[in-house]
């Protein structure tokens, strides 16, 4: 009976959290200045495919707009950039 069984290989968590990221410069690109971005928004836009996946804005690039800034999770980096061109993060 072991011989017949599948070979499984690894461990495939079900709670498992999908992340994406999106960098700076992609928002600088797509979004006006004083829009607000959180995961609706994204997804109008194109830059992510479905809203139950969790998204992380990451650093690479700049970022000269105003943004609102919600419902997504931020590298250190990304932070201080958004601070520095005058975002709001909730």
């Amino acid at each position: 009976m072991i011989q017949r069984m599948p070979k499984l290989k690894g461990f495939k968590n079900p709670s498992r959290v999908e992340t994406i990221a999106v960098n700076l410069d992609r928002l600088d690109e797509k979004f006006l200045d004083g829009e607000s971005v959180n995961l609706e928004t994204l997804k109008e836009k194109g830059l992510i495919q479905s809203t139950r996946v969790a998204v992380k804005i990451l650093g690479r690039g700049e970022i000269s707009k105003k943004l609102h800034i919600s419902e997504v999770y931020l590298s250190e980096t990304a932070q201080e950039k958004l601070k520095k061109a005058g975002a709001t993060i909730a």
